[in-house]
């Protein structure tokens, strides 16, 4: 496999800690220690920042998503609030901000109709906050369960199921029963350390976690609707394996460490994973998170604590 570093984009100041591609592909944003969102573009052949957010968070920004249709800018930071964003007149404006959490906010996801936004902090809950009458935001639940920092959640693509990921080395699965009426239905168990990421795959039935303990779980919905371990992939990587997407094109699984690699991996007939790809000092520092692009499955992007966030490409 062919993989080229078709560009690096700098302009952050301290180390970026998460990406998200646009849902039409066009668009990547960043978030940084430096406190900033930017938003590249590609201009004709060559990428650059053609965003850039800044004064609305005290502290570092750590994470970064776009809502399904492209509505919303979203993110999250150590000052415990999370902003949300939309163009206008080419400049994001800020929305709403979100408050409520008692400590850093570690993450956040849409899910897939766009109308409800899930947090999760380091005070150890996780927060779902609904879209009402199309102009606010209100809290429907707090989540409680976790005995640890929550590093971030994932909703289901085609289920209205919410996935949490903690530092208390659990995965833990919350379902709607009604009305919000949240319940922690399944606490999936099989890491050593702390589980950073998780990424489904197209159909929603198969879900990959990546940890500290540096393995690759591979879980699949049995047939009794129940989450089980079916591939556990050790030493995927030598140190923690903080970001996992699993590309909802092709299959592949894409991850980055903190020994500075990225990885591809893809999951075989026989229920084992391959490595069919890996690029050793992708970057100069701890790479936080890894990204394909929604639209062209042949491109992926990376950030790392070197400040930088580099855009690849699959020949």
């Amino acid at each position: 496999m062919n993989i080229q570093n078709i560009c690096t984009l700098s302009g952050h100041t301290e180390r970026v800690w998460s990406i998200a591609w646009s849902p039409n592909g066009k668009y990547l944003a960043s978030a940084s220690g430096d406190k900033t969102i930017r938003v590249w573009s590609k201009s004709g052949d060559e990428w650059a920042c053609f965003a850039e957010i800044t004064d609305v968070h005290e502290r570092t920004i750590r994470k970064v998503c776009f809502s399904p249709n492209g509505r919303f800018l979203t993110a999250c930071s150590f000052d415990s609030t999370v902003s949300i964003y939309t163009l206008k007149d080419g400049e994001y404006k800020v929305f709403a901000i979100l408050e409520g959490h008692e400590n850093e906010v570690k993450g956040i996801h849409w899910d897939s109709e766009g109308t409800r936004l899930a947090t999760s902090s380091r005070d150890k809950s996780v927060w779902i906050w609904e879209l009402v009458d199309d102009n606010e935001f209100e809290c429907a639940a707090v989540l409680q369960g976790h005995e640890q920092d929550v590093k971030n959640i994932l909703w289901n693509p085609k289920k209205p199921t919410l996935f949490s990921c903690s530092y208390d080395d659990c995965i833990k699965v919350w379902i709607d029963e009604d009305e919000d009426d949240w319940w922690n239905t399944e606490t999936l168990r099989g890491h050593k350390s702390t589980v950073w990421d998780m990424s489904f795959n197209n159909e929603g039935n198969s879900l990959v976690s990546c940890s500290s303990d540096q393995s690759l779980i591979i879980w699949k919905l049995n047939s009794s609707e129940k989450w089980e371990k079916s591939i556990i992939l050790k030493n995927a990587h030598q140190r923690d394996i903080y970001s996992v997407d699993w590309n909802k094109n092709n299959s592949l699984i894409l991850t980055g460490s903190g020994d500075n690699s990225i990885s591809i991996f893809k999951e075989l007939s026989n229920d084992t994973i391959e490595n069919v790809s890996n690029i050793k000092k992708a970057h100069d520092s701890d790479i936080n998170c890894v990204s394909w692009n929604p639209k062209q499955p042949n491109i992926f992007a990376s950030c790392s604590d070197d400040e930088t966030i580099k855009i690849w490409e699959i020949k």
